[in-house]
């Protein structure tokens, strides 16, 4: 089980006790000052621009605009069997990408990701880049670019030929930050395309519950049926978020 939980209770209950002590030291500053209502304000703009910090610094390409509920997120990069923790989820689903080609090779299908029922993404194929379903926001993978594989949808919709040059141009890709990404071809031969997104807040959930998060894989890159040595790049797998 490959499950990143940014939030878990020891460094919750850190964070509170931080809070608390920030708070009492400015209460009290307040009273001298007179403003008890403005220091709490600032406090507690401190800890949300301090989560928000803390998402950007693990995937900073995720597309968090905001803290959502009570700041509690997790991240999932292989399917799981999910616990429910609220009645209200935030949840992006973004599906794998297909690989990249070679000569002759044929690449692998991005695999697609899903939660539940409630909203899913495809991957992306080797002719066509994968879309999300289901959710708010549902938005396409990008095309290669050459040999350079797509990126994948974001909710700004299709980011991902735009950010080609700025983030796909390299051999070695890395799934925490390319996840949903094509894989590049082998030399000249086409790079795959970029797996699908789809986000939504999900209401009325029966905490702790089980429900089925499928991550997408990656698609295997394409090889030359002479040469078994030249191998298209492997698409990256998506990945799923679920803040509450």
């Amino acid at each position: 089980m490959n499950i990143d939980v940014v939030t878990n209770a020891a460094v919750m209950a850190a964070r509170r006790e931080i809070a608390a002590l920030e708070i009492a030291m400015l209460q009290a500053q307040a009273v001298l000052r007179g403003d008890v209502r403005g220091s709490l304000d600032e406090t507690r703009e401190r800890l949300w621009a301090g989560i928000m910090f803390l998402k950007r610094k693990i995937l900073p390409e995720l597309e968090f605009e905001d803290v959502f509920g009570t700041g509690n997120f997790v991240i999932l990069r292989s399917s799981v069997s999910f616990t429910i923790p609220a009645s209200t989820l935030r949840v992006q689903v973004v599906a794998g990408g297909s690989g990249g080609s070679s000569s002759g090779g044929t690449p692998g299908n991005g695999g697609n990701s899903s939660f539940g029922t409630h909203l899913s993404a495809t991957g992306g194929t080797t002719g066509a880049a994968g879309t999300g379903s289901g959710g708010t926001t549902n938005t396409s993978g990008g095309a290669p670019s050459g040999r350079f594989g797509g990126a994948r949808g974001t909710y700004l919709g299709l980011l991902g030929a735009a950010m080609i040059l700025a983030l796909n141009i390299t051999e070695n890709r890395d799934p925490m930050v390319h996840y949903g990404f094509g894989g590049n071809g082998y030399l000249s031969a086409g790079g795959g395309y970029g797996g699908g997104y789809s986000s939504k807040i999900i209401s009325g959930l029966p905490v702790g519950q089980s429900i089925a998060a499928t991550i997408g894989a990656g698609g295997a890159g394409g090889v030359n049926p002479q040469y078994s040595n030249q191998v298209g790049g492997l698409g990256m797998p998506g990945i799923i978020v679920v803040e509450w």
